[in-house]
């Protein structure tokens, strides 16, 4: 013949392991993009395949094929691993194509429709549904070595629907996932609570390329992240961040962008954080032995209309962030805290703070009881204090400048140097903070330097108690607890009093007059004939000391 044509048609059964093998071999894996390449596969298959070879021209041969699947499998890097396959795949020397093929995927039902475009684009499109369990896969496949994200399934349950669009053009691949959440329920502390009926859109993009990957997700309007992996000794390394985080309904997200530096960026607007939950469920989700190493934090720009931590409650935070070769340093403007803090990162870490600023804050309001209060509080590692604030305020009372320097020791944690300032009197404290975390005792050695006392005590809540009045008060204090726990039916020690030059304004006024008249320290201003003290409302005195001696609480005089 003029143009020898060899027809053949074939029937072939066997394992998909050597169907795709099969596959590898042939011209075909040029229309699969090299897809089939890195397939880990087993189950059953039968080849109906058609060939016309031109035998004088074999680059011109035309296939046709028809691969049935049966409770196949199916596992790569590039794409969920899926089980339970059934269904057939046609395909000829240009195209590659697919419909309603089931399987299994994150251990429920999938149906599967594949086509490829004139530039041999994979194109897949799947549905199905995927259950609490089957996220602990998912997580689990995002390459990390330790179980955090696993951990942080178990604040998840129910099922959902999803829909998957995947494109393979090799050695691309983009993967995009979506669902509306409705059949999760969320027990993650806010903005993250979750009820099973509620709809929040999630979306999930992911593009891979041969020595890295891009990760793009949105949660409705509550959150936005972008995530860049990069290669590194054959494994792919978390290298940059950014999350955008809102519980403003009246705010949108807008698209977050990657900086040129490594670390994590971190931004948003909230109206709410229990930053209380959120430590105990962090906690929860690292678990015991957690070697992670702490990603460096590159940017944040956060406002919390209300924000409580360690049981207490700041408003109208607002924080911002410099990178620092050494730490962290941040501007923080709150009602409560404004000012200066600088995070250097040395053993349990260093709090440095620069402070306009520094009130107490109040104890969180009306705390419900909330999964986290159920998780043992995690043992403390407080780090070493530097703190300097131009007002310091403490249940409601201004105590003027506040100087505070402390580090923690073996089990100890040292005060070295505590100090309040005004311009009427002078606070200085140093001592310990005993085996803080097993058994915590506090100790301080006070000293108390009066130069008004009258004035010094209006301005602490005990006003036209004393007119002038200077002096020293030092005391030696212990109690059980933490410094915070001061409790005044708990403490122990010694008391030193030395006043003089002042007049008690309260006092019963025959019993003061008569004390006035009889003092033997009134002698010399009556000889002076100074009797101005008995004619007002009082009790002047030229000199008050002595000694006591605390005992779970109650004060004896010596």
């Amino acid at each position: 013949a003029d143009s020898p044509m060899l027809i053949i048609d074939s029937e072939v059964s066997g394992s998909v392991e050597e169907g795709v093998k099969f596959v590898n071999k042939s011209p075909v894996i040029t229309v699969t993009q090299g897809f089939t390449e890195d397939l880990k596969t087993s189950g059953q298959g039968k080849l109906n395949l058609g060939l016309k070879i031109p035998l004088q021209n074999i680059d011109a041969a035309q296939y046709k094929g028809l691969y049935l699947i049966s409770n196949g499998s199916m596992a790569a890097e590039s794409i969920p691993t899926l089980t339970n396959i059934n269904g057939p795949l046609e395909f000829t020397e240009s195209s590659l194509t697919a419909k309603n093929i089931n399987a299994s995927a994150f251990g429920a039902p999938v149906a599967i429709n594949l086509s490829t475009g004139k530039d041999k684009t994979i194109h897949v499109i799947a549905n199905g549904k995927i259950n609490d369990a089957s996220i602990k896969q998912v997580l689990a496949s995002q390459g990390s070595e330790n179980q955090s994200l696993i951990n942080a399934a178990n604040y998840l349950s129910g099922s959902t629907d999803w829909t998957g669009d995947i494109t393979i053009q090799k050695p691309a691949v983009n993967i995009s996932i979506q669902s509306n959440l409705v059949g999760i329920s969320s027990r993650l502390p806010a903005p993250f609570s979750k009820a099973a009926g509620e709809s929040l859109r999630l979306r999930v993009d992911k593009k891979q390329a041969p020595n890295s990957d891009t990760m793009t997700l949105t949660l409705g309007n509550k959150l936005a992240a972008k995530i860049l992996r990069t290669g590194e000794n054959g494994k792919l390394q978390l290298d940059r961040a950014a999350i955008q985080l809102n519980s403003v309904a009246a705010n949108e997200l807008k698209p977050v962008e990657l900086s040129n530096s490594k670390g994590l960026q971190f931004t948003g607007n909230l109206e709410y954080l229990d930053a209380d939950a959120w430590r105990n469920v962090l906690h929860e989700i690292a678990g015991k032995g957690s070697n992670e190493t702490a990603f460096p934090l590159q940017k944040i720009d956060l406002k919390i209309n209300v924000l409580d931590i360690f049981d207490k409650r700041i408003n109208q935070l607002k924080i911002t962030n410099n990178t620092d070769k050494d730490g962290m340093r941040a501007s923080v403007q709150s009602r409560e805290i404004s000012g200066d803090l600088q995070w250097i990162s040395q053993n349990n870490g260093k709090l440095i703070a620069r402070l306009s600023n520094l009130t107490v804050p109040e104890t969180t309001p009306n705390r419900t009881k909330t999964i986290t209060n159920e998780l043992k509080q995690p043992e403390q590692d407080y780090p070493a204090l530097d703190i300097i604030a131009d007002q310091f305020t403490y249940n409601k009372k201004n105590f003027g400048a506040l100087e505070l320097i402390a580090y923690p020791q073996n089990d100890n944690w040292n005060i070295e140097k505590l100090k309040l300032s005004k311009p009427d009197s002078v606070i200085s404290a140093e001592g310990q903070w005993n085996s803080w975390v097993k058994n915590p005792n506090t100790y301080l050695n006070i000293t108390w330097d009066i130069q008004n006392l009258g004035k010094t005590l209006n301005q602490v809540g005990y006003p036209d108690t004393v007119k002038g009045g200077e002096g020293t008060l030092k005391a030696q204090l212990h109690w059980k607890g933490s410094p915070h726990e001061f409790n005044a039916k708990g403490l122990n020690g010694d008391l030193q009093l030395d006043l003089k030059k002042g007049q008690f304004l309260k006092v019963q006024p025959g019993v003061g007059r008569l004390l006035g008249l009889l003092s033997l320290q009134s002698l010399p201003r009556r000889l002076t004939l100074d009797f101005r003290d008995l004619f007002s409302n009082g009790f002047a005195f030229d000199k008050i000391s002595g000694t006591a001696k605390l005992s779970q609480g109650i004060m004896l005089s010596l």
